[in-house]
């Protein structure tokens, strides 16, 4: 494709199952657009917006996402490794059962997203906004989560086997396991 886009908007476009290949955009916005089972390999995306956008079982492998919001959007199933995030918002975002392994996302804000069932085996999630975010069933072994904003996670509710943690972040998990420290 090595199709390039600037400053335009799309509301409601339907690119299921399109070829995107190599798509490059710049402060582009698509708003309620339909990606699903789109390919967006080595796709690249510097300050651009989708919201609320679907991109279930999208193939995004080698994609770049730098500044970009995808507050609202649904990731589930796509296929998400390799790919590099740089900063953002990803707010409210589902990604739900996705394999998230070795990903960073430092920085990024994942506040109420749903990462349910998903695994993020070494992923990088340090200084992230993770505030509200559902983690029911995700494994979290090996991340590094130093400097994340945990507020309102159910610690309970996740696997933690390895993960990186700073002093604060320890004693938000010594509550929550009822733990008394002396």
């Amino acid at each position: 494709t090595d199709a390039q886009l600037g400053g335009v908007r799309f509301v409601g476009g339907a690119y299921a199952g399109a070829d995107l290949i190599e798509l490059r955009t710049r402060g582009v916005v698509f708003e309620d657009c339909d990606f699903s089972h789109a390919r967006l390999s080595s796709s690249e995306h510097i300050g651009s917006a989708f919201l609320r956008c679907t991109f279930r079982d999208a193939v995004l492998r080698d994609a770049v996402f730098d500044g970009c919001k995808l507050s609202g959007s649904d990731l589930s199933g796509a296929v998400l490794r390799p790919m590099r995030v740089v900063g953002g918002d990803w707010s409210y975002v589902t990604i739900r059962g996705s394999d998230l392994t070795d990903l960073d996302f430092s920085g990024v804000k994942l506040a109420e997203a749903d990462l349910s069932e998903s695994t993020l085996h070494s992923a990088v999630l340090r200084d992230c906004d993770l505030r509200h975010a559902r983690v029911h069933h995700t494994d979290f072994a090996d991340a590094d989560l130093r400097g994340a904003d945990l507020e309102g996670v159910d610690l309970l509710a996740a696997s933690w086997r390895g993960t990186h943690v700073d002093l604060a972040q320890s004693g938000l998990f010594a509550i929550a396991l009822g733990l008394v420290v002396d």
